[in-house]
């Protein structure tokens, strides 16, 4: 006899869905992240109900995300970096967005992150969900900004204005795509880590100039498609030499730097450091050396999970960089310890430095759900560059013996080699 499902096997059932990662985020990321993928799905929704079908468009987005899907196949073996990293996939999904309906828009994005996430990197699937959202979204805003402006249809061989006016509107739909995507992505992240702010994104030249790229090839692909369809052939070869050039270079710095933090590895600041050294002994100028510990982070993480552990390494390594001039050497030695190197600085100003640094970072307060804040602490041995020190490693071995000091003189403070104790 066969029996109906019973209520008590639905916790069983719905197992999977509470272990989603989703679930995890702070409660005004994970409702923003809800939203956006909500708000996308149901644009589609309203698009599929007012778009006709065509066979012209389906062979133009055919065309376009079919190029798409070749450029992440010929990427494939290269990778994608962890953590936030740019790619030339605006190449083909703007032009979608431009020339097609809504639906083809939000389609586009689904279909070739869709195939990055199966194909070159998983990562967790509430990442991946809300950049297909966000891209879609601003893919569907620039569209219909672009429709409006040079008073098309989706018949986009009737523009009515010229060839150079349509591309110059492209360009201009494509910052406000860039603009859109770029909000709701950094507004997501810094709900994750509140000490670091939504808008810093926007002040990194490399990012916008990268952006800037894959707007000017998007806008050459879509004057190409205008003529025929055909034609973005022509332009597939250099969007795919493009984008492995740039994912060679994100490959390159993410071997550099901490996956973590953002900062110098060990191994590349201390190259940094040994250069600046170098450098600084030729010229006779000074320079410092700051190792910093925080206090008791072990706790931390037995107490909260390594996850807060890991978000409070963000924090301060964010908090370090904002303290600091561009061409000071900032690194992560492993752990909980930081490394700066300080050119031009002498005792006074060092001190100077420690101590701000050390003042900044034990005013932190690491929101948690729930609204329980962490706090932390930091100590900080310096050592500067003179007689008993020319080398790195007797740099290192100094700072290190102050910063020993500093913590067993009661933690939450700062000692520099060769003061009076």
């Amino acid at each position: 006899m066969l029996r109906a499902p019973l209520v008590e096997d639905l916790p069983a059932l719905l197992d999977p869905v509470r272990r989603w990662d989703l679930w995890r985020l702070p409660r005004g990321q994970r409702c923003l992240v809800i939203a956006v993928q909500a708000v996308a799905a149901g644009v589609a929704v309203v698009a599929a109900w007012a778009t006709p079908l065509r066979v012209h468009d389906l062979v133009v987005f055919a065309i376009l995300t079919g190029c798409g899907a070749l450029s992440v196949e010929a990427v494939r073996r290269l990778g994608e970096p962890t953590g936030v990293s740019k790619d030339l996939l605006v190449a083909w999904t703007l032009p979608v967005a431009l020339l097609l309906s809504p639906l083809y828009g939000v389609l586009a994005p689904a279909a070739l992150y869709t195939l990055t996430q199966v194909r070159v990197r998983r990562t967790m699937l509430h990442r991946r969900m809300f950049t297909i959202a966000s891209v879609g979204l601003a893919d569907a805003v620039a569209g219909l900004l672009f429709r409006s402006v040079t008073g098309s249809s989706t018949e986009f061989r009737h523009w009515s204005l010229p060839i150079p006016v349509v591309a110059l509107v492209a360009l201009a739909c494509g910052v406000v795509l860039t603009l859109m995507n770029t909000t709701l992505i950094s507004v997501a992240a810094a709900m994750s880590s509140p000490e670091s702010s939504w808008w810093s994104v926007f002040r990194d030249g490399r990012m916008r100039l990268l952006d800037g790229l894959g707007i000017t090839t998007a806008t050459v692909v879509l004057i190409l498609c205008s003529v025929n369809a055909v034609l973005v052939l022509i332009a597939l070869p250099s969007v795919i030499f493009l984008q492995r050039c740039l994912l060679h270079d994100e490959l390159r710095t993410a071997a550099r730097t901490d996956p973590k933090t953002g900062l110098l590895n060990a191994t590349s600041w201390n190259r940094e450091a040994e250069r600046e050294i170098a450098q600084a002994v030729r010229t006779g100028l000074p320079l410092a050396v700051l190792l910093l510990d925080i206090d008791h982070f072990k706790g931390i993480n037995d107490s909260y999970g390594h996850l807060i552990g890991d978000q409070v390494l963000t924090a301060i390594a964010a908090a370090i960089q904002d303290e600091v001039r561009t061409y000071d050497i900032v690194g992560r030695f492993g752990g909980e310890e930081f490394v700066l190197a300080l050119p031009g600085t002498g005792h006074e100003r060092a001190r100077i430095v420690a101590e701000r640094l050390r003042q900044r970072l034990g005013a932190l307060a690491l929101t948690l759900v729930g609204r329980e804040q962490v706090h932390v602490t930091v100590s900080i041995g310096a050592a500067l560059l003179g007689d008993a020190c020319s080398q790195l490693t007797e740099l290192l071995a100094a700072a290190d013996a102050a910063l020993y000091r500093a913590k067993t003189g009661g933690r939450d403070r700062i000692s520099i080699a060769g003061d009076v104790v």
